[in-house]
Order: C-alpha cells, then structure tokens, then sequence
C-alpha cells in the first residue's frame, strides 16, 4: 500500500471511531421516556468507565439525606411547606443538560455548608437549634447561602419578593438510619 492508501485508510478508521464514539454518548444520555433500554445497555459499559465520576472520587460519600423545606411568605400571604427543588429534580431526571441540575445540587450544597456549621456549634441530628447562639450561626458559612436560595427560590417559583421564611431540613443518617429535623430560624428579608 502506498502513503496516500494509508492515510485515507487512517482517516476513514478515524472518521468512523468518531462516529461511534458519538452515538454511544447519545445513546448513553438520551433520557429513558424516548431511549431503547438494549441500545442504552450496550453503551453503558463504552461510556461509565470513562465518564461516570463517583463521590467517592474527590470526596467521601455523603453520609446524610437531606431535604429541605420552605415555607415563604408574602405580605399577607404566605405558602404551605414546600421542597423548592422537588420540579427540578424531576425535569433534571427528563432534562439531563438542564439548569435543573443546578438547581438540585444547590439544595444538597445547602446542607453540606449547615452541616459545617452545626458541627461547629456542636448540634446533632434530632437536636433543637440552639438559637442562643444566633451570632455564631449568622457568621457561618450556610446562613447567607441559605438567605439567598430562598430569595431567589421565591423569585424563581412565586415571582415575588419573599418577605420571610421558615426553614427546615428533613435528615437521615444513610449508616446508622437516624432521622430527624433541624428547623432554623425564621430568616427576614427587609
């Protein structure tokens, strides 16, 4: 074979790897209401060895479930308990490459930065608050990351200016299945 035979040769080798690379990741992302479960099986063993990061691979795994719960008011209005992520994280499950992931990764940051902080004052899963020491939580990291989910989570599903907000955190321990809620101070927003 000549120089030039191989270099079409190589380019076509080339062409088709890219071509097969491509539609494995497509096949391996399109979301489960419009994919074939067999073409998603045969990429899974292409795709997660390269692609899939874990916990695990720069920190440990989280050791607690949290959910967090709001209830915004607005003047006279107000809401009943709301988890502001629960829409996204359906649309996230629909909508891989959506700001919806966004969304639910903030709240499960939330809880990692008020976890920080409640280490810091010594407060376990169960225990009440202990609002006399309000100034050590204002000076924490989780307070004004909390101030602003809530506001821009009362822009993002009410379009309103949020007024006040109880909060709260549903917990579970994923090794010893402790449960328990941490409810925090009612923030204020004016």
């Amino acid at each position: 074979m000549s120089k030039q035979n191989n270099k079409i040769w190589i380019g076509w080798l080339a062409f088709l790897f890219i071509i097969v690379h491509f539609c494995l990741i497509v096949f391996y992302a399109l979301p489960e209401q419009i994919s074939n479960a067999k073409l998603k099986s045969f990429s899974t063993p292409y795709v997660e060895p390269i692609f899939t990061q874990t916990w695990g691979m720069f920190a440990p795994c989280p050791v607690v479930n949290s959910v967090v719960e709001i209830q915004f008011f607005f003047g006279a209005d107000s809401t009943d308990w709301v988890n502001p992520v629960d829409n996204a994280a359906a649309m996230h499950g629909y909508l891989k490459g959506s700001h919806h992931g966004e969304l639910v990764l903030s709240a499960s940051n939330l809880y990692y930065w008020l976890s920080v902080d409640l280490d810091q004052m010594d407060v376990e899963i169960g225990d009440e608050f202990p609002t006399d020491r309000m100034n050590e939580f204002y000076e924490g990291y989780s307070y004004f990351k909390i101030h602003n989910f809530i506001r821009g989570n009362g822009l993002y599903l009410y379009d309103s200016q949020v007024d006040s907000a109880n909060v709260r955190f549903h917990l579970e321990d994923v090794v010893t299945k402790e449960k328990g809620t941490v409810v925090l101070p009612k923030f204020y927003f004016n």
